[in-house]
């Protein structure tokens, strides 16, 4: 399955670290919720009852995101939470060994849940999640659509039936989760993403601003079919702030990544061995880091000498912003006059378009 990173930051004990999510199976995001008021009456109690808990310190259960220092409770292995607010949502669930957590997501809803589990391996192994049967409705849903189960369907059978469930669960936030897979499997796909666009469209304002919610970005992908590549700018290895080197006769492929993303990192071995490709194609790679430290992505490009040119954003408001790009890796083909050709998250598939297509006559 290939993997996709979602950059977020997430605050832990007050000190900001970059997560990393497996799409479709694991999110990570920043969670911009409210913390109720303590005296507000308890709606729902939750019950852990870990198991092989050795070295355990501390526990940290809240809706998945960022989360505070008064989050972490002291662990034992079967321990109860009292919530200010109801069990209904995607929940992260994290045990600390030292500097290392342990993480769970899970999607619940109900009062009354307990959650059995084991550590194996520094792994939470959930076996029993008792009152809460969305739990394992979510389960079944997601297996459903991974990749092992669809084999045997065509890539309209399987969408057919992902568009089915994420209709099933527009009043919920787990059609944003679904939506998300729909997203990555059809990036490529103007029409079936617009397709999705139009079924979001109905949710709630609340679903809709969910902090897992796609619709921003989708928005921006249905939308934006032209960019003005001049309006941006990035700074080089040297520190210096530029414009793109940007012929608007030419064709470009925008490789979007930061240095923590380890696909984009195994795909930039493999464009060394294709150059040749994009070369006799006519069209010029450019990278375009998101990372936040730019003396770290700095020091990573002078010591991996890269035969293409890279760049790094230097502002929340930048290229990869507006057009809606959050997964990494992700490769923009691109006109120099700004008309946006294909969009994918696979290296592979974007050089399979470039082969298949005389980008110079369109």
């Amino acid at each position: 399955m290939k993997i996709l990173y979602q950059k977020k930051t997430i605050a832990i004990s007050g000190i900001k670290s970059l997560l990393v999510l497996i799409l479709g199976l694991t999110i990570l995001s920043c969670n911009n919720k409210t913390k109720l008021a303590s005296i507000q009456k308890s709606n729902s109690t939750i019950k852990f009852i870990i198991g092989n808990e050795i070295g355990v310190e501390n526990i940290i259960f809240t809706e998945f995101g960022g989360f505070e220092k008064e989050d972490v409770k002291v662990f034992s292995p079967n321990m109860e939470m009292i919530l200010n607010e109801p069990l209904d949502g995607f929940y992260q669930l994290l045990l600390q060994k030292g500097e290392k957590y342990i993480q769970s997501q899970i999607w619940l809803k109900g009062n009354e849940i307990t959650i059995r589990g084991n550590i194996v391996d520094n792994q939470l192994q959930i076996d029993t999640v008792i009152n809460s049967p969305f739990y394992y409705y979510t389960i079944d849903v997601l297996n459903n659509h991974s990749t092992q189960n669809r084999k045997n369907q065509s890539q309209e059978e399987a969408n057919k039936s992902l568009l089915v469930d994420i209709k099933n669960n527009l009043d919920n936030p787990f059609s944003n989760h679904l939506s998300s897979i729909y997203i990555n499997r059809n990036i490529d796909d103007p029409k079936k993403l617009k397709e999705l666009h139009q079924i979001l469209s109905t949710q709630s304002d609340l679903i809709k601003g969910h902090f897992i919610s796609v619709h921003e970005n989708l928005e921006k992908m249905v939308n934006v079919d032209k960019i003005d590549l001049e309006k941006f700018e990035f700074n080089d290895v040297n520190g210096n702030s530029i414009k793109l080197p940007i012929n608007r006769d030419s064709i470009y492929m925008l490789d979007f990544w930061f240095t923590g993303c380890l696909p984009c990192i195994k795909d930039h071995e493999s464009l060394k061995t294709n150059l040749q490709i994009f070369r006799k194609s006519g069209v010029d790679i450019i990278g375009i880091s998101t990372d936040y430290d730019q003396t770290v992505w700095i020091n990573f490009i002078n010591k991996k000498s890269y035969m293409w040119k890279n760049f790094i954003e230097t502002n929340d408001d930048d290229l990869s912003d507006i057009l809606g790009i959050n997964s990494f890796p992700t490769y923009l083909l691109i006109k120099g006059s700004g008309e946006i050709i294909n969009r994918s998250n696979s290296l592979e598939e974007s050089i399979s378009f470039i082969e298949k297509n005389d980008l110079r006559e369109n």
